[in-house]
C-alpha cells in the first residue's frame, strides 16, 4: 500500500530529473547509480515507462520564496535579499564579513535561468563577470533542486558529478559548495564526501 501510494511522487521526481537535463534526457546508467536517493522502487529498471512526459514544474526554491513572501508573519531576514535568492541557514559560529554579505547580495539580485528552463550550455563561450555569476546561480539552483528531490536531502558529491554533462554544469561544484555555505553543508569523512541541503536540517 505504501509503495502504491508513493508512486505518483516517485514518478514526478524522475520526470523532474529529466526536465532539468539540457537535452530532456538522461543516460539510464546515471539514474541507476542514484535510484535510491529519489526513492525509486527496487524494480524501477523493469517497470520504467519510457512514455514519461515533461511538465511545467516550479522549483522548490521558487515555492519557498513565493510562500514566505506572501506570508505577512514571515520572519525571513531580507538583509541578503530574496528576490532571486535562496534560503540561507548560516551556522551561528560563522562570522559573515561585510564584503561577503555584499557579494552574496549582488549575486542574489541577478536573475537566472531556472532549473526547468531550456539552457543551451556555456562550454567554449567567453562569459562576462555577470554571465559567470548568472551561470553560478543556475548551477546552485540545479543542485538545490536536485537535493530537494532526494529522500534524505543529501547525496554523495560523486553522484552530482555524474549529472554534470546532463545538467550543463560547467563550473567546479566544490567551489560552488564552499562559496554557498548558507545553502549547502559539505561533510568530509574519510573518502566519503556528502553534500546536504541546509534548510532541511535546520529548525
Amino acid at each position: 500500500m505504501a509503495i502504491n501510494e508513493s508512486k505518483p511522487l516517485t514518478i514526478e521526481r524522475l520526470v523532474r530529473l529529466l526536465a532539468m537535463s539540457v537535452s530532456r534526457s538522461l543516460a539510464f546508467r546515471v539514474v541507476f547509480k542514484v535510484w535510491k536517493e529519489p526513492g525509486l522502487p527496487d524494480e524501477f529498471k523493469d517497470s520504467l515507462d519510457c512514455r514519461l512526459s515533461i511538465h511545467n514544474f516550479s522549483a522548490h526554491v521558487e515555492n519557498w520564496r513565493k510562500n514566505d513572501c506572501e506570508n505577512e508573519s514571515s520572519k525571513i531576514d531580507d538583509e541578503l535579499g530574496i528576490g532571486f535568492g535562496f534560503k540561507n541557514e548560516f551556522s551561528r559560529e560563522m562570522r559573515l564579513s561585510k564584503d561577503f554579505r555584499r557579494r552574496v547580495k549582488e549575486l542574489y539580485r541577478l536573475a537566472y535561468v531556472g532549473s526547468y528552463e531550456s539552457f543551451s550550455g556555456s562550454e567554449g563561450k567567453k562569459l562576462s563577470w555577470c554571465g559567470i555569476k548568472v551561470l553560478e546561480k543556475r548551477v546552485a539552483r540545479i543542485v538545490h533542486e536536485f537535493l530537494s528531490l532526494t529522500v534524505a536531502k543529501m547525496v554523495e558529491v560523486e553522484w552530482i558529478s555524474l549529472f554534470r554533462k546532463w545538467f550543463g554544469i560547467d563550473l567546479n561544484i566544490w567551489d560552488l559548495f564552499l562559496d554557498h555555505l548558507g545553502i549547502f553543508y559539505l561533510s568530509i569523512k574519510g573518502n566519503r564526501h556528502m553534500i546536504f541541503l541546509r534548510e532541511a536540517y535546520v529548525v
